[in-house]
C-alpha cells in the first residue's frame, strides 16, 4: 500500500515538472514569438493614426518599470481588455432568452441590469461595440506601452552589466548616466548602438532580446 502511494506520488510529480517542460517549450517555440508578433502589428497600426507613438514607448522607461511593481499589471490590463467582450455576450444572450419566451427569465444581475436600461438589441449592441473597443484599444496601448519600457529597462541594464568588464570605470558611469536621461525612441536606439560597438569590438555576444517595434537589440546598428 505504500508502495503504491510513493509510486502514485512520483507520477503526479513526473507530470507536473513534464507539464512544466512543455509549458516551456510552447513559450519558447510559439506564444513568445506570437506575442511579440501581435504587440508589433498593434504598434504598426498606431503608428499609421499617431507618428510618434514609439517615441512615446519609449519615454518613460524607468516610470514602466516601477509602476510593474505597483500594480499586477498584465493581469489586471488582461481581466479589462476581456471584461467588454464578456459583458458584449453576455447580453447578447439575455436578448436570445428574453425574445425566446414571454415570461420573465433571470439570466443573472449584471445582464438584467444592462437590459433594462437598453431595450432594443440593436442600441445595445451598437454601445457595447463602441465602448468595447475604446476600453480594448486604451489599456492595449497601455499594456504594450508598460511592457515595452520595462523590457526596454532590463535588457539595457543586463547589457551594460555584461560589458563592464570591459570598459573604463569613466566610460561606463557616462553610459549609466546617458541610460537614465532616456526619454525617447532616439536616445534610447543611441545608447544601444554605444552598447553594441563595445559588444562586437569585445566579441561580446549580447543574446537574443527583442523590443517591440526595433527589433532584435544586438543588430541595432
Amino acid at each position: 500500500m505504500e508502495n503504491t502511494s510513493k509510486l502514485n506520488r512520483l507520477k503526479a510529480l513526473s507530470g507536473v515538472l513534464l507539464l512544466g517542460i512543455l509549458g516551456t517549450a510552447l513559450w519558447e517555440l510559439l506564444i513568445r514569438d506570437l506575442i511579440f508578433y501581435i504587440g508589433n502589428l498593434f504598434v504598426s497600426t498606431f503608428s499609421l493614426f499617431y507618428k510618434g507613438y514609439v517615441n512615446d514607448m519609449y519615454s518613460h522607461i524607468f516610470a514602466s518599470e516601477y509602476s510593474f511593481q505597483i500594480l499586477p499589471s498584465i493581469i489586471i490590463i488582461l481581466v479589462i481588455i476581456a471584461l467588454p467582450i464578456y459583458l458584449f455576450i453576455k447580453v447578447q444572450f439575455a436578448f436570445i432568452k428574453h425574445e425566446s419566451t414571454e415570461n420573465d427569465i433571470k439570466s443573472g444581475i449584471i445582464a438584467d441590469a444592462i437590459f433594462n436600461i437598453l431595450k432594443k438589441k440593436g442600441r445595445a449592441s451598437f454601445m457595447f461595440i463602441l465602448t468595447g473597443i475604446s476600453i480594448i484599444l486604451m489599456y492595449s496601448d497601455l499594456l504594450i506601452k508598460q511592457i515595452s519600457g520595462s523590457e526596454a529597462y532590463r535588457i539595457i541594464d543586463k547589457n551594460l552589466i555584461i560589458i563592464k568588464p570591459y570598459i573604463p570605470e569613466r566610460e561606463y558611469d557616462l553610459l549609466q548616466s546617458e541610460f537614465r536621461l532616456v526619454n525617447s525612441k532616439d536616445k534610447l536606439l543611441h545608447l544601444i548602438i554605444e552598447i553594441n560597438k563595445i559588444a562586437n569590438k569585445n566579441k561580446i555576444d549580447l543574446g537574443e532580446s527583442k523590443l517591440l517595434a526595433l527589433g532584435t537589440v544586438k543588430n541595432i546598428k
